[in-house]
């Protein structure tokens, strides 16, 4: 096929030192993916929030505040110091509906 010698030796250790060099390529990459994963593991996951079931503890006293002004500000409907009083308590208690 070819004619010169120099040619026939290249083309002869061509193919093998490519696939020693993938090979090698292939073996350190695979070694690299092991080690990230190995790191996967040591991160911290992050902490989840509380169930919903355990807030009601924790609004039950803000809730009672708003509830009370409410009450106050419908007994005397006519009354807007009332009303004012139950926004302020209401914003001060992060209860906005």
């Amino acid at each position: 096929m070819f004619k010169s010698f120099s040619l026939k030796k290249l083309t002869s250790w061509t193919l093998p030192i490519l696939l020693l060099g993938y090979s090698g390529y292939r073996f350190w990459h695979y070694r690299q993916e092991k080690n990230f994963l190995k790191l996967d593991n040591q991160v911290a996951l992050p902490t989840y929030p509380p169930e919903p079931s355990s807030d009601a503890d924790i609004l039950a006293a803000p809730l009672a505040k708003v509830e009370a002004a409410r009450k106050s500000a419908t007994s005397n409907a006519a009354s807007p110091q009332g009303w004012t009083y139950l926004a302020q308590v209401a914003f001060d208690n992060r209860d906005y509906l």
